[in-house]
């Protein structure tokens, strides 16, 4: 491959991220609230027998859903802390066919071929996003399956963040390297050997609220999940047409 295998990712900032993670008691569905937009297009494209490989799984919400509809599922993850809970969880519903192993993608080696890769949230994580697209179509099928997701340029509240500050603190925080727009994500997927087979633009103003504001996180204590599609549909009608998508979610084919 390339010596960027040998960079060291500081470990410790995906350590203090996932401090208070725990592992899951249930499947994740499409009714989550964190689940809302990313289920309804992934779900498409898995299926019993699917070999996947979660790159950067966290908590492994993807993989405890892949590995539940029968799919034989690999998470991996820099945090050893998310690892042990993910092992905890995939004993605890009683998930034979997944396995968690605490592995840094950009040194990644494995001999397998899988028909899916999910990405959630992940690339803009990798010191080199092109180097590590086509390392993960070189993991895949002819024919096999890209899912992805990665954050916007366009969110609303990081654009407010860089007007006023010049950066944004959530993007250090969490260790984003970069954002992207549609058409530049579109390329990189190209360029890497896949072709564009849907996408989504989503999240928008009002769930960034939500997330990010004191009493939009007061009330997700609350919400209910009539409530989750109401919000959600407003977002996705409203909000997110008028002043941009947070993410960009993605469903490629191997060439």
């Amino acid at each position: 491959m390339n010596n960027l295998q040998n960079i060291n990712v500081d470990k410790s900032l995906y350590e203090e991220f996932h401090k208070s993670t725990s592992s899951a008691t249930k499947i994740p569905d499409i009714t989550d609230f964190g689940m809302i937009n990313h289920l309804p297009l992934y779900s498409k494209y898995i299926k019993k027998g699917d070999w996947i490989l979660d790159i950067g799984c966290g908590a492994a919400p993807m993989s405890l859903y892949a590995a539940n509809k029968g799919a034989v599922v690999k998470g991996v993850e820099l945090s050893e802390r998310a690892i042990s809970e993910n092992r905890k969880a995939a004993e605890y519903l009683n998930l034979t066919n997944l396995s968690f192993e605490c592995e840094d993608f950009m040194a990644y080696c494995d001999d397998s071929v899988y028909d899916i890769i999910m990405l959630t949230e992940v690339l803009e994580h990798l010191p080199d996003d092109k180097f590590s697209l086509k390392k993960i179509c070189q993991l895949m099928k002819p024919g096999g399956y890209l899912l992805m997701s990665v954050p916007s340029v366009n969110a609303p509240l990081h654009k407010r963040y860089v007007r006023k500050f010049g950066k944004d603190p959530f993007d250090e925080r969490v260790g984003h390297l970069r954002r992207y727009n549609a058409v530049t994500v579109f390329n990189l997927v190209y360029m890497a050997g896949f072709e564009l087979v849907e996408f989504k633009l989503c999240e928008g103003y009002l769930r960034n609220w939500l997330y990010n504001d004191e009493i939009g996180q007061l009330f997700m204590k609350f919400n209910r999940k009539f409530i989750k599609k109401i919000v959600t549909f407003v977002d996705d009608k409203f909000f997110t047409p008028i002043w941009g998508e947070s993410d960009i979610i993605i469903a490629a084919r191997k060439r």
